[in-house]
């Protein structure tokens, strides 16, 4: 399967939310998500099915979703669905203390 620019698009304007979701939470440099996309049988199922796996490394915790769909743009849609919500529990999960040593490390880093 060849990544198209319009997918690209669309990837990169889903999952800007989760930029601003995570922001402020870096220690040292950039935190990372890596999304994969793929075209799969998923044994059983008639007809193409669609997979998109992300994984977003945090401060102490990764974040993996893998989601499975027959249409590659819904795949997309609810991995990153389900990505925010997982984003979004991780951050107010964050104590006070986590916070302000986030904060202390990110001013050693500069």
């Amino acid at each position: 399967m060849s990544l198209t620019d319009s997918l690209r698009d669309h990837v990169t304007q889903k999952f800007m939310v989760i930029d601003r979701i995570i922001k402020g939470l870096e220690t040292k440099g950039e935190l990372f998500l890596k999304i994969e996309l793929a075209l799969t049988t998923k044994h059983h199922n008639k007809g193409d099915v669609y997979y998109v796996e992300c994984m977003l490394d945090l401060p102490g915790n990764v974040i993996r979703i893998e989601q499975y769909d027959e249409d590659m743009h819904a795949a997309i849609d609810k991995a990153q669905n389900r990505l925010k919500v997982e984003a979004e529990q991780f951050k107010r999960k964050i104590s006070t203390k986590d916070r302000k040593e986030i904060e202390r490390l990110k001013g050693k880093a500069l």
